[in-house]
């Protein structure tokens, strides 16, 4: 197989956009260019498409060296975040025991996060690589989100409520609206509303 041409990447977001798109077609290559990438964040994304695409008997090992570039990462925030990929690669690729494991890592590591506002988002995210966990999973973070919107007004905290809700309704309207009323009056509308309106899916990770 020819090898593309890596040597006119110069920066770790051009290496893990590059190692992404390779990693469908030339895994092999795909993990040499994301090995290397120097910055953990973007490494960890790239070595979670290889382990999306990846053989399937590769597939853990490139997820386990994902989730050791998050541990690089510079805080508990970027930690969490940054396994969203391998967590999902695992679930995309049938390996849930695995994924599960991982899943539970990083929830460890959300009471690190400082801010409420970044904790919020890092919920957010784990809630949506690990959307497949199961109904208790998936109520468990709205519930540490509404908890979180009860005691912090931050914006970033009360939409990742919002879409968290919106994203769960579908298969759970009847938890999801209570949680909704739960709030004060002018909180539990907008939530409500999104609870009601057109259901949100979780992000791809891959494509």
């Amino acid at each position: 197989m020819k090898r593309a041409k890596l040597s006119t990447v110069t920066t770790p977001t051009e290496a893990r956009d590059r190692a992404s798109e390779l990693a469908r077609t030339d895994p092999e290559a795909a993990a040499a260019l994301a090995r290397g990438i120097t910055d953990p964040f973007c490494r960890c994304q790239a070595l979670g498409w290889v382990a999306r695409y990846a053989p399937a008997d590769d597939a853990l090992d490139f997820a386990k060296a994902a989730m050791d570039a998050a541990g690089d990462c510079d805080d508990a925030y970027q930690q969490v975040v940054a396994s969203a990929w391998p967590i999902r690669a695992l679930f995309e690729t049938g390996k849930r025991d695995d994924a599960l494991l991982f899943l539970e890592l990083s929830l460890g590591a959300v009471p690190r996060i400082e801010a409420p506002s970044s904790r919020a988002e890092a919920l957010a995210q784990l809630l949506q690589a690990g959307f497949e966990a199961g109904e208790d999973f998936r109520r468990s973070i709205a519930f540490a989100l509404a908890e979180l919107a009860d005691s912090d007004q931050h914006w970033r905290v009360h939409r990742a409520l919002r879409d968290t809700l919106a994203m769960i309704a579908p298969a759970d309207r009847e938890f999801a609206e209570k949680l909704a009323r739960s709030h004060g009056d002018r909180d539990a509308g907008r939530l409500l509303e999104a609870v009601r309106g057109q259901p949100q899916e979780p992000r791809s990770y891959f494509w």
